[in-house]
């Protein structure tokens, strides 16, 4: 299912009793910070324009679950014309804001300073990943806090049906890129707060920059739809699946012989 959440991958596991696997791995790449914070795909990538999704909000110490939106495609035609804020009240890439789209407006040089000052574009500017910013513990998403609680929910959802448990952060091109560039994972962030809720969490960056020596990270990629981009090849998931075999063996969780 493509541009899955975090929030829509807890769910499925949740829902799935018929599921026996004595240990389960909740994948998160990064750009799942926007993806756990966005209802209405289309507004992030431009593209799905009838693809909506449900979300989760913090509220106090629990998660609330937002229901996906099915507006008919009258409604939704109708809420595009500037109430989109009343059909969906809990987007956070609502347009006119910091990390929506920008509207195309008059005065044109008032949609010129918005595009400055606009997240996605400072980022461009300072050649740092796009979701980068999400990672803040002020930001106004609270992408930090919902993902941070629905990998809770995960490991409290496997203890409770006495599984063995843990999140795997899978890096992408743009992350690769900034930790061979910086030597700072960009989801450290992320893993400090994991630490303090004791979830378990694998990162695999430093992992496969060691593997790949100076090979260039495309090359375990599918390369599509562009060079550099898409999910791991056939050696590139041969190489995920060995590195988490192995961090199953470092943490005993390996069942039998």
């Amino acid at each position: 299912m493509g541009g899955y959440g975090t929030d829509q991958a807890l769910l499925r596991f949740a829902a799935n009793r018929a599921d026996k696997a004595a240990v389960s791995v909740l994948g998160l790449f990064p750009v799942n910070m926007m993806r756990n914070v966005n209802q209405y795909r289309h507004l992030r990538t431009e593209d799905s324009p009838h693809g909506f999704k449900p979300r989760f909000v913090v509220e106090g110490d629990s998660l609330r679950l937002i229901p996906k939106p099915d507006p008919t495609y009258a409604e939704l035609l109708f809420h595009l014309d500037g109430t989109l804020k009343t059909l969906l009240p809990y987007e956070a890439f609502e347009p006119g804001t910091r990390v929506g789209p920008v509207p195309f407006e008059f005065p044109f040089t008032l949609t010129l300073a918005r595009l400055l000052v606009h997240d996605q574009v400072k980022s461009w500017l300072l050649d740092r990943p796009s979701w980068i910013d999400f990672l803040d513990t002020d930001h106004p998403s609270q992408a930090r806090q919902v993902t941070t609680e629905l990998c809770d929910r995960f490991v409290k959802q496997c203890d409770a049906r006495g599984k063995e448990c843990f999140v795997l952060l899978l890096p992408t091109p743009s992350s690769y890129d900034y930790f061979r560039t910086t030597g700072a994972l960009v989801m450290e962030p992320l893993m400090l707060e994991f630490s303090k809720r004791n979830i378990p969490h694998l990162n695999l960056t430093t992992r496969v920059s060691k593997a790949l020596a100076a090979r260039p990270f495309a090359e375990i990629l599918t390369n599509k739809p562009h060079p550099g981009m898409g999910h791991f090849n056939a050696e590139g998931n041969r190489m995920v699946a060995q590195f988490v075999f192995d961090y199953l063996a470092e943490a005993d969780m390996l069942a039998g012989d």
